[in-house]
């Protein structure tokens, strides 16, 4: 009876997991991109805050160093939202090749780059710095493709610009907000560890990938307590 009632209790914890491991995927993968072989176009990656905020207090007409310093990531972007994120990068790398008007070394899905600058907020302003990564982008359709997706599928991909010095290109820009929501918004790369590698990219695990394995642990884990219950 205990056993019954302790297995009962445990399939109860451990379902929502199970069922979302095994619920059908609404995403799907294609191993073609067909580039129509157009020149890149040049676009804007969302804004990144940059910066801490702060107000500035000074005496006169006086100005205020407000500063943004470490290393912020930039994803590359698809207009479809049926295709794993995973899997592009390299489709449209290997479509394109060494395209000679590509703005960048590589079509990377992310990019680790330096952010490194200083602006000047005047007397009485309250204010942070975003930074908007320039963008390239690639147009064309999908084939090949399992799941959701269907091939045909007109898709454009875009990735930040970046050196070989490992900076983005893109723009700086002061967003000003009110001094009671300093407090709001702190540091991004206060407590920052690096885990770049040489060609730029993150290294770390995704929080995507973090949250499937910590999942699977806990299924593994409930099962296997489930099993001694029994016996």
């Amino acid at each position: 009876m205990h056993s019954t009632v302790f297995m009962t209790y445990l399939l109860a914890l451990c379902s929502p997991a199970l069922a979302q491991q095994s619920s059908p995927d609404e995403a799907g993968n294609c191993t073609i991109f067909n580039w129509d072989h157009q020149r890149p176009t040049l676009g804007k990656l969302p804004p990144q805050r940059v910066s801490g905020a702060q107000t500035c207090e000074t005496k006169g007409n006086g100005t205020c160093a407000l500063t943004a310093a470490g290393d912020a990531q930039f994803s590359a972007t698809k207009n479809i939202t049926t295709l794993r994120t995973h899997t592009y990068a390299d489709l449209v790398q290997e479509a394109v090749g060494k395209d000679s008007d590509m703005p960048a070394p590589s079509f990377n899905q992310s990019v680790i780059g330096a952010i490194d600058q200083t602006r000047s907020l005047q007397n009485g302003q309250s204010g942070y710095l975003n930074f908007t990564a320039t963008s390239f982008c690639y147009s064309g359709t999908l084939d090949n493709c399992t799941g959701a997706v269907r091939n045909g599928t007109a898709v454009e991909f875009c990735a930040p610009v970046w050196h070989d010095a490992g900076v983005v290109s893109g723009e700086y820009t002061i967003v000003r907000i009110d001094k009671d929501d300093v407090d709001r918004y702190s540091d991004p790369y206060e407590n920052q560890s690096s885990g770049e590698d040489e060609s730029g990219s993150d290294k770390g695990e995704s929080g995507a990938g973090r949250s499937a394995a910590a999942q699977s642990a806990m299924v593994a884990v409930v099962l296997g307590a489930m099993l001694m219950a029994v016996v």
